[in-house]
């Protein structure tokens, strides 16, 4: 008798834990989880292993559901780790979906887009981003013709006016999204040049995309450009939207 009494007191016991934890306690390591949210922060960090320099890219994340791997509420705030691509491709701003990994890793699964320049950038009165297509739609087999331009004009004519440094991209890098998804970028290798922005001055990049194997539809362009030069977490970055039709 007592042996079943004992028993029934553990089982007991380990209901009543498992009902007062948090369900990321005990989720199993063969499970796949998922949250998404909303991009408020990108950071850099560098460390040394071994003698040679190494980054970590990180992504302040905005939870809107709960990450049970990493053992987060919604409506808290997480930096996650993720992948210099990611990184890239990435905007303050943006809604992402994330797949989830112990100790705050993170893979970008979804990227919905905002055409909202980021925070730091508007407060950069003096400088603007512009990019867009030569035409609003495109059929299949096209090239899509995009302008990025970068312009040291403060928007307040009363500001003082000062040089901007920006580092730039030799080769304009972007990606195609819909649907929340990547659907095309260019493999450029991202060498940099210095470039002093003076007042009323500007820099003008031009590159196409090459429309293949797409359905038709919307699609969001993103073009990195490149990013302060005294802060390289300020980056330069512009979006737009073109339409593909048959």
């Amino acid at each position: 008798m007592k042996p079943l009494i004992i028993a029934a007191v553990l089982m007991i016991a380990v209901s009543a834990i498992v009902a007062i934890l948090p369900r990321y306690v005990y989720v199993s390591p063969f499970s796949s989880f998922y949250a998404s949210g909303i991009v408020d922060h990108k950071k850099i960090g560098y460390g040394i292993d071994n003698g040679a320099q190494f980054a970590t890219y990180t992504v302040s994340i905005r939870l809107f559901d709960d990450d049970p791997v990493n053992g987060m509420p919604s409506g808290t705030t997480l930096a996650y780790i993720v992948s210099k691509t990611d990184w890239d491709m990435i905007a303050w701003g943006d809604t992402v979906k994330i797949k989830l990994f112990p100790n705050a890793k993170a893979e970008v699964t979804e990227l919905y887009t905002t055409l909202s320049p980021p925070e730091w950038q508007q407060q950069q009165l003096s400088l603007s981003v512009n990019f867009t297509s030569n035409k609003p739609s495109y059929t299949l087999g096209e090239n899509a013709s995009f302008r990025v331009s970068i312009a040291n004009a403060p928007l307040n004519k009363d500001d003082s006016p000062y040089n901007v440094s920006i580092s730039v991209f030799r080769n304009c890098l972007f990606f195609v999204f819909q649907n929340g998804k990547i659907i095309d970028m260019n493999q450029n290798p991202l060498e940099t040049r210095p470039i002093s922005l003076q007042p009323s001055e500007e820099v003008e990049y031009s590159f196409n995309w090459s429309i293949a194997n797409v359905q038709p539809g919307v699609y969001y362009v993103r073009a990195y450009i490149g990013y302060l030069t005294d802060n390289e977490e300020a980056t330069l970055m512009g979006t737009t939207t073109v339409q593909v039709i048959k």
